[in-house]
């Protein structure tokens, strides 16, 4: 297993030309599936109040008067990594001269140290509004055909359970969850973890540096992140087809894939593949079954590298199905076109070197990329950009010979059959 180091000192991204300064402080910590809720619950409670700002009324009138553009709480997820993050934007004083930057961050800092707590635990009433109000939104989400149809697919292509196991198929762990354990929870992850620091804008670095020491005083450690990105899924011996029923109006399909064998380097292939079967340049999927074929609604295309698997799910009348599939299946198969591939590939470098024009408009592009590259989460484009391009054609198409179907899931709408 990879091992990662920092120090928890911050990491200071110099950009002249901006007007604000940003902040992300990051709590690497391993993904726990017993506290899957407790993220949502302290991403939603940080966010909004803190123990000197009690209510989110409070809160909010604090953050105008301290001129603070955006703070935002998150958590993203590498297989067994998971990453706390807390966000902060702010006017940089060179540019807004009745700025009060410590002021600004002092608020920041006591947000996430300094949490809405009464007698050892979470507030009590924001606890249950909260909790209250994720389980509402998990119920009426799964109403929708969108999200329904997904879980039941994940339930049969994810043999592991790390896609599976989530929020929307373990409701009743919800209910277990209580203010004093979420506390522990949060002081074991926040509190007494070390943060990983970055900092963006035009700044200097002693006086970060000094900002740093004044409100945010941690004893200056190493840390080592155990990089466990990835659990690539196995495809099964022979593609698995599953058919159910449902009251929706219209059907939904999904093919999923997986690649065999796959390893580390190999990320780059599959995303390239789902570049050329997605992106807008080549849009194979979209154009074979919508354009030239007019048999679906919509669809939609997910991939996740770390898994090694691919999805593309579908939105139809049920007696399109087995055209559906056959398109796809012949798409996939053309893709083993040495000519065509190449095509493909050109079309797909054109269409990044574009997004690298775009990319020096952008604001946190350099940031992003930053704050990715360190924790070695993602290429960025430009490293992207000279991947595809000096990617070898014949390797690529033996990648796409270990690309395998899964899983074929088919929730038919009963209702649009007796249209």
């Amino acid at each position: 297993m990879d091992k990662l180091k920092f120090t928890n000192k911050p990491y200071i991204i110099k950009k002249e030309d901006i007007s604000t300064i940003d902040f992300s402080i990051i709590f690497p910590c391993t993904y726990d599936y017993n506290h899957m809720y407790d993220t949502l619950l302290i991403k939603q409670i940080v966010a909004n109040t803190s123990e000197k700002y009690k209510t989110e009324q409070e809160f909010k009138k604090q953050k105008l008067k301290n001129m603070i553009i955006r703070y935002n709480v998150n958590t993203f997820r590498c297989n067994h990594n998971l990453f706390f993050e807390f966000d902060l934007t702010i006017p940089n004083p060179k540019k807004v001269k009745t700025f009060e930057l410590e002021s600004a961050f002092k608020f920041f800092v006591d947000a996430i140290y300094h949490p809405n707590i009464e007698d050892e635990a979470f507030n009590h009433y924001q606890f249950e509004r909260e909790k209250e109000y994720i389980k509402m939104s998990i119920q009426d989400s799964l109403k929708n055909i969108y999200q329904y149809s997904y879980q039941r697919f994940i339930h049969y292509c994810d043999d592991n359970g790390l896609l599976k196991n989530n929020i929307h198929q373990n409701i009743e762990m919800l209910d277990k969850v209580n203010s004093k354990d979420l506390l522990s929870y949060y002081k074991k992850i926040i509190i007494h973890n070390n943060p990983i620091c970055y900092v963006y804008g035009d700044v200097e670095e002693n006086y970060i540096n000094k900002l740093f020491e004044k409100y945010f005083p941690l004893e200056q450690k190493n840390i080592i992140l155990k990089k466990d990105y990835n659990c690539f899924l196995k495809p099964c011996l022979q593609t698995k087809e599953i058919e159910e029923k449902s009251n929706y109006n219209q059907s939904a399909l999904y093919m999923g894939y997986k690649v065999q064998n796959m390893k580390e380097e190999e990320k780059e292939y599959l995303s390239l593949i789902c570049n050329i079967l997605n992106g807008k340049e080549n849009d194979l999927i979209f154009k074979a079954l919508r354009i030239e074929n007019n048999l679906i609604y919509s669809p939609y295309f997910n991939y996740y590298k770390n898994y090694g698997l691919f999805v593309i799910e579908v939105y139809l009348k049920s007696d399109s199905k087995e055209k559906v599939i056959h398109v796809i299946q012949k798409v996939m198969n053309d893709l083993n076109n040495e000519t065509f591939l190449k095509e493909c590939l050109e079309k797909s470098l054109k269409g990044i070197k574009y997004d690298l024009l775009e990319q020096e408009d952008s604001k946190y592009a350099q940031f992003n990329e930053y704050i990715d590259k360190s924790l070695q989460i993602n290429y960025t484009l430009k490293e992207k950009y000279q991947f595809y391009k000096n990617v070898d054609i014949k390797n690529l198409i033996q990648f796409l010979n270990r690309i395998k179907l899964d899983t074929i899931y088919f929730l038919r709408g009963e209702n649009d059959e007796k249209k």
